[in-house]
Parts: C-alpha cells; structure tokens; sequence
C-alpha cells in the first residue's frame, strides 16, 4: 500500500511537471479554412490564455477567430512574430494587421509599432511583440481579423488565465504522434518565401537597432561646455577636501585615544 502511494506521489508530481508548460500556452493553429472571424475558432471565454498561430499567404488572405467576453472583464491581446527571418526582415507596415471589431460595432487595428524581443522558456523559441493592447471588454462577441501585405507568419496572444484543456468551439486540435510533427516545430521550419524588394525603408531588426544606435550618437554628439569642466573641478578639489579633512580628524580622534590605558 505504502509502495503504490509513493508511486502515485511521483506520478502525480511528474505530471505537473510536464502539464506546466503546457498550461502556459494553449496553442490554436488558424489555417486557410479560419478566412474570417464567424468561421475561424470561437472561445466562449477570452479571459483564458490562448495562442493563435498562423501564417498569410498574401494581401488577399485574412485568418480569423471569436471570443466572448462578460461586461468589465479584461480584453489583453498581444500581435507577435517569431524572432526569424523572414519577418524580423520585414517593415513594420508590411507586418500582418489585427482588426478587433466589439459588440457594439466600433472597431480598432493593432498594427506593427514596437520591437521587443523575447524568449519562450516554455516551447524554447523566441518571439518579438510587435503591439499589445488591453481594454474594459464590452460584453458579447469580439470579431478578430488578421490582414497582411505579404506572406508572414504571425502570433496573436489573448486572455491571462491559463487553464489548459479549455474546450474551443469551431476547432479540432491537431494530432501529433512526435517531435517531428509538432505542430508548432512545424509552424517555425515552414518559413514563408518573400519576393525580393528595393525599398529602403528600415525593417524590425533595424527599427531596433537604429533605436539603439541614435541614443549613442547623440550622446557622443554633445560637446563638454566650459560650465561642465568648471563643474567637474570643482567636484575633484571638494573631493580632495573631504579626503584630507576625514583623514587630520580620524588622526586627532586616534591621537586622543592613545594615551588612555585600561585599568589592570
């Protein structure tokens, strides 16, 4: 008995082990069927953590999906692409385009406007958020859109509790008997072809680092005015100052004390 409830202890903590990465990131995977949100995958709670994986093919392509939300939840949604090329090649205006479209009709686009890159210690691969946005959802049904102007591939990031398993309407989960055929080692080998373009317009990575690159030049570019040595003098002649001066009281202090004796 003692035996077959240390074994059930181990199985259940290895069990948690593998269920916790897993529980991170509940990937879907948007194909050429997802062409729109009323016939791509419906969550009927888009509080819970979800990762939509997809690529577009060309400017006439669109994937989509639906998620319902109760009134005063949070909508939190992320637009991503995989720190590869060829996206982080890509302008950010050429980067797929998520439309939001809520309840009552109104509706907004989360296009390309950060660079940040990270990495997924979950699935070991890395990303670069490329927007993130977050709301007081209306309740009812929100409409996602995702449009491009060139084939990329592209993450979509919704929801923050993670709670694997949760059921998904208009949606069959991919089988996968290996490694080799995860859906997700998949996904980032099948990179997109790019036609070969003259523009000279800056890409994701040189967005980056240009970024970077500008905040050195700039610093190297201000000269040292006169106010700014004068400055720095003076803090050298006060230093000195201090020094000597902590330097004659620790010898007078120690000066005091070296007469007194202690008593036998």
């Amino acid at each position: 008995m003692r035996r077959l409830l240390v074994l059930g202890c181990l199985t259940f903590l290895l069990l948690c082990q593998f269920a916790a990465p897993v529980s991170a990131h509940d990937p879907i995977f948007l194909t050429s069927d997802h062409d729109s949100a009323k016939t791509g995958p419906f969550l009927p709670d888009g509080t819970i953590s979800f990762a939509f994986y997809g690529d577009i093919g060309s400017e006439k392509e669109t994937r989509g999906f639906q998620a319902v939300f109760q009134a005063g939840q949070t909508l939190q949604i992320s637009v991503l692409i995989p720190a590869a090329l060829p996206e982080t090649n890509l302008r950010f205006e050429d980067l797929p385009v998520l439309q939001v479209t809520r309840p009552d009709g109104t509706s907004f686009d989360l296009a390309a406007e950060m660079s940040v890159e990270f990495y997924e210690p979950y699935t070991g691969t890395t990303y670069v958020r490329v927007n993130e946005f977050r709301e007081v959802a209306q309740e009812g049904i929100h409409d996602f859109l995702l449009n491009g102007n060139i084939a990329a591939r592209f993450v979509v990031s919704i929801g923050a509790i993670e709670r694997f398993g949760t059921p998904v309407e208009r949606y069959a989960r991919p089988f996968s008997l290996g490694s080799g055929s995860d859906p997700l080692t998949q996904w980032f080998s099948n990179a997109p072809e790019q036609k070969n373009e003259t523009d000279e317009r800056l890409s994701v990575n040189e967005n980056t680092t240009n970024d970077q690159l500008e905040l050195i030049e700039i610093e190297e570019a201000v000269p040292e005015s006169d106010d700014s040595e004068s400055t720095r003098n003076l803090l050298v002649f006060v230093t000195l100052g201090i020094s000597v001066t902590s330097f004659t009281v620790w010898r007078a202090i120690r000066g005091l004390r070296g007469p007194q004796k202690t008593a036998g």
